[in-house]
């Protein structure tokens, strides 16, 4: 069911911007010392929640109609770029096989060529270099460029060592979360836990 829009003016957004200008300019000089200050801020707090929650509402009811349309033409676009995107890493695949497998035959070529040249043998090593030097001109395709990179594989965690592990602070914070506030987390060494007042507001109804 599509929701109603609300009705809006540049002018009435100008209005609101300058009403919630003043008020954080307000809030920043809040001060809470007692349970009056303390209910007064909560009474405060829910206002501009309620003033937030406005906003937020008025600001989507103006989006909605190019969000949709917006959505629309990603729905038309969507599976032919996703095919064009795949034939793309299928043709760059296939070129850096190749590209792999002439950079490591000229390796190898080369890598003769030495062990010729440290037995003596000058004419076979030359032989093995005019190989290798075409295995280079080889894999030069006009339109495409190839450079060859290290990319790492975890095969062994246990075995990487300390300096290059990284905390799972994920992990550590959901620990810190989920315990309550009147117990005291598992302690982890190197990591200290904060205690920190989490506020809810409530809306206040008009």
């Amino acid at each position: 069911m599509t929701e109603s829009a609300i009705v809006f003016s540049p002018a009435t957004v100008e209005r609101k911007r300058d009403v919630a200008t003043g008020a954080l300019r307000a809030v920043s000089e809040l001060v809470v010392n007692d349970q009056a200050s303390a209910q007064g801020a909560a009474d405060w707090l829910g206002d501009v929640q309620t003033e937030l929650k406005a906003i937020k509402a008025m600001k989507d009811s103006a989006l909605r109609p190019m969000r949709e349309s917006e959505q629309q033409i990603r729905d038309w676009f969507r599976p032919i770029e996703e095919a064009l995107s795949q034939a793309v890493d299928v043709i760059k695949a296939k070129i850096g096989e190749y590209e792999l497998a002439n950079r490591q035959l000229q390796r190898e070529a080369f890598s003769r060529a030495a062990d010729l040249y440290d037995s003596g043998d000058d004419i076979a090593a030359r032989a093995e270099i005019v190989v290798a030097n075409g295995h280079a001109a080889n894999r030069k395709p006009s339109g495409a460029s190839t450079r060859e990179v290290w990319e790492a594989e975890i095969v062994d965690a246990s075995a990487v060592p300390r300096e290059w592990c990284v905390p799972d602070e994920r992990r550590i914070a959901a620990l810190a979360r989920t315990t309550p506030a009147d117990s005291d987390p598992v302690q982890i060494p190197g990591v200290r836990y904060v205690r920190k007042a989490v506020v809810v507001g409530r809306p206040r109804k008009k």
